[in-house]
């Protein structure tokens, strides 16, 4: 009988407007290229760009990324999570965002 395949690690990188691009991308890469390194390569992680609101959030940049809303995905605890970093006014936008914060705590 053969085993059972292991279920995908969620890798959630929220993006707030003027989010660093690195900050997204760079986590972003690493994850992925981990299910293409080995003696066996198989995908680990099922990784989703999410902001609050969902659709296009820009950079600092001016890079747009296409983004799923907070919303929409259901935190387990097999997740991890990264919040990009961005501009002193994207951080200071995500500090006071309470749909963000309620999303983080749950």
């Amino acid at each position: 009988m053969p085993a059972a395949a292991t279920p995908l690690r969620r890798v959630v990188i929220v993006a707030v407007p003027g989010a660093q691009s690195l900050d997204v991308t760079g986590p972003l890469e690493a994850f992925a290229v981990s299910g293409r390194i080995g003696a066996a390569p198989r995908p680990r992680y099922q990784v989703v760009v999410a902001s609050v609101g969902g659709g296009v959030v820009t950079c600092s940049s001016g890079l747009g990324l296409v983004t799923v809303a907070l919303a929409r995905l259901r935190p387990t605890r097999r997740d991890t999570v990264v919040v990009a970093g961005a501009s002193d006014v994207g951080i200071r936008a995500a500090i006071a965002d309470a749909a963000l914060e309620a999303w983080l705590r749950r």
